[in-house]
């Protein structure tokens, strides 16, 4: 009997082992497929700046859809779980040329961009509202673009934080409640 438990222990090793290298293998593979399928199938033209740029972030959205799409399919959590998390991204630095400020316009969170040039004059005003069809976007993701739009045109921006959807019944119609609250400010 002693024989037969230590056999099954060296089994037991065996496939732990196995299980062990199949964990560390599989992703690997996952991500050479997804370097080989990327490489063999994108086209960035000569004259783009950046084209390296735009390579990596190509790539690193790729893998972050295909992580979420992959994660859903095994039941660990939604798509649109990792799609946002993916979006908000690394938050940008401060800005030296502009005031921001998070405010809330009757209970709904907005963000405003004021230029630091002299505010003695009347400025431009624009409502941001920000893009992702209701399913993943804020007002952290749109950020750098709001703040590019304030700096570049000397506008000031306020930026609205729209609800998202539910994930469980699918696309659904968003109330956009938020934007007369944005809008009376302005």
């Amino acid at each position: 009997m002693l024989p037969f438990l230590a056999q099954r222990t060296a089994l037991g090793q065996a496939l732990l082992n196995l299980l062990l290298y199949l964990s560390i293998f599989i992703p690997f593979l996952a991500l050479a497929w997804t370097l080989y399928y990327h490489v063999t199938r994108t086209h960035i033209p000569p004259g783009i700046s950046q084209g390296a740029k735009l390579h990596v972030m190509t790539l690193f959205g790729n893998l972050m859809f295909g992580l979420a799409l992959f994660l859903e399919k095994v039941g660990i959590c939604h798509k649109y779980v990792i799609w946002r998390l993916a979006m908000n991204g690394i938050p940008p630095r401060e800005d030296s040329k502009l005031i921001i400020k998070d405010l809330l316009f009757d209970g709904i969170p907005v963000r405003i961009y004021w230029p630091k040039a002299s505010p003695a004059r009347n400025r431009r005003g624009m409502l941001y509202l920000h893009g992702g069809a209701g399913l993943f976007g804020s007002i952290r993701t749109y950020e750098r673009v709001c703040r590019y739009i304030a700096r570049e045109s000397d506008t000031v921006v306020v930026s609205v934080e729209l609800c998202l959807t539910t994930t469980d019944k699918g696309l659904q119609v968003i109330p956009i409640a938020a934007v007369p609250g944005g809008a009376k400010w302005m």
